[in-house]
C-alpha cells in the first residue's frame, strides 16, 4: 500500500542520489534484506516529531510513492518545510501538485516515470530552490483551520439552497 517496494527498487538503480526511508520495518521482511545493504539506501525506522524536521533539512525531495492513500497529511507536512513533493496520483495530496511548479505527480504502477523524475531533480538541482518556495505557499493553503472553514461553508451554502427551493 505503501509503495516503498518499487521506490527501494529505483532508487537502488540511481547513483548519486540517497533514500532515507523513514517508518518502522521489519528487518526480517524481503524488503529490508533485500535493500538494506546498498549503501545508498538508509532505513531510518522510527522518526520522532522532533527529529522528523531535521531529517527534512537533510533532504532535497520528498516522494510519497503511496498505492492507496486518503489524505496523506505527510506530503503537506514534507511541502511545509520546503520540500518539493514526487507523489503518485494515489498519494491523496496529488490534487495540491502542480507539475515542475511544487513538485510532479507520477503514475504508481510505471517505474520508469518515478526514475525519470528522481533523475530530473538529481539533474535540475539549481531549480529545487524555486520549487521548494512554491511548495511551502501551496501547503500554507491546507491547514486544518482552512480546510475546517471551507467545509462549514459548504455545508451553509447547502442549508441557504435547500431554504431557496423549499420556498
Amino acid at each position: 500500500r505503501k509503495g516503498s517496494h518499487r521506490l527501494l527498487q529505483v532508487v537502488s538503480e540511481i547513483d548519486g542520489v540517497e533514500l532515507f526511508l523513514a517508518g518502522t520495518y521489519d528487518k526480517n521482511s524481503s524488503l529490508y534484506t533485500n535493500y538494506s545493504g546498498i549503501k545508498n539506501i538508509h532505513f531510518m525506522g522510527f522518526i520522532t516529531r522532533d527529529k522528523l524536521n531535521d531529517l527534512y533539512n537533510q533532504c532535497d525531495i520528498f516522494i510519497l510513492p503511496s498505492l492507496c492513500e486518503g489524505m496523506a497529511m505527510v506530503g503537506l507536512e514534507a511541502m511545509a518545510t520546503g520540500l518539493p513533493l514526487l507523489c503518485t496520483y494515489y498519494s491523496g495530496v496529488n490534487d495540491v501538485i502542480e507539475n515542475g511548479i511544487n513538485g510532479f505527480v507520477y503514475n504508481a504502477n510505471k517505474n520508469d516515470e518515478l526514475k525519470h523524475h528522481i533523475i530530473w531533480f538529481k539533474n535540475n538541482m539549481d531549480k529545487i530552490s524555486e520549487m521548494s518556495k512554491c511548495a511551502r505557499e501551496t501547503s500554507l493553503r491546507y491547514s486544518w483551520d482552512i480546510y475546517q472553514k471551507n467545509v462549514s461553508k459548504a455545508i451553509l451554502e447547502c442549508i441557504k439552497e435547500k431554504k431557496i427551493l423549499r420556498s
